[in-house]
C-alpha cells in the first residue's frame, strides 16, 4: 500500500514539474512576441513619422525660392558620427515661398512669404508667420549637409527619431536651383 502510494506521489511531483516548465516555456515566448510586437510598432510608427515629415519638407522646398538660412543647434550632440561627415546640427530651416493672393475673381497678387521648419521639443513644425503646423513628433536631432554644384544646391538631410528606447534615422536629399 505504502509504495502504491509513493508512486502515484512521484506521478503527481513529475505532472506538476512537466506542467511548471512548460507553463515558463508559455509566459517567456509570450514575453518575447510581445517585446517584438512592440518594437515592430514603435518602428513602424517612427518610419510612418518619418515618411510624412519628409514629404513635407520635399514638397515645402521644392516649392519654394530655395533654403535661405539654417539656423545650427547648439545642444549636445548625441548623433557625433554625422558632425564627422560634415553636416551640422540644424533647429531651424528658413526658406521663401511665393504665393497667389486672389484679389478678385480675375486678378492675383504674388506675395512672398517668409517660412521656416523648426523642431525644438521633439516636434517639427512649420511656422508661416506666427502659427505653428505640426508636421510630426518624436524628432531627437536634424542634420543638413549642404553641398554646391554650378547650376545647383544639394541638401542632404538627416532626421533622428525615437520612441522609448527605439531609434529610426531618416536620411534623404533635396536639390534646389542656385
Amino acid at each position: 500500500m505504502k509504495a502504491r502510494r509513493a508512486s502515484i506521489f512521484l506521478e503527481t511531483v513529475i505532472y506538476l514539474s512537466i506542467s511548471i516548465i512548460i507553463v515558463i516555456m508559455v509566459t517567456g515566448m509570450l514575453s518575447i512576441s510581445l517585446k517584438t510586437y512592440k518594437k515592430n510598432l514603435y518602428v513602424c510608427e517612427l518610419r510612418e513619422i518619418a515618411q510624412v515629415v519628409e514629404d513635407r519638407i520635399r514638397y515645402e522646398i521644392n516649392n519654394s525660392m530655395g533654403i535661405d538660412t539654417l539656423l545650427e543647434d547648439n545642444k549636445k550632440v548625441y548623433e557625433e558620427r554625422y558632425l564627422k561627415e560634415a553636416y551640422k546640427k540644424i533647429c531651424r530651416v528658413g526658406y521663401r515661398k511665393f504665393e497667389l493672393k486672389n484679389i478678385n475673381d480675375r486678378d492675383y497678387k504674388v506675395i512672398q512669404n517668409s517660412k521656416f521648419i523648426d523642431h525644438r521639443s521633439r516636434t517639427m513644425y512649420i511656422y508661416k508667420g506666427r502659427f505653428p503646423y505640426q508636421i510630426g513628433n518624436y524628432v531627437d536631432e536634424m542634420f543638413v549637409r549642404e553641398r554646391e554644384f554650378p547650376e545647383k544646391v544639394e541638401y542632404d538631410f538627416v532626421i533622428i527619431y525615437s520612441k522609448n528606447k527605439y531609434k529610426y534615422v531618416s536620411k534623404f536629399t533635396i536639390y534646389t536651383d542656385k
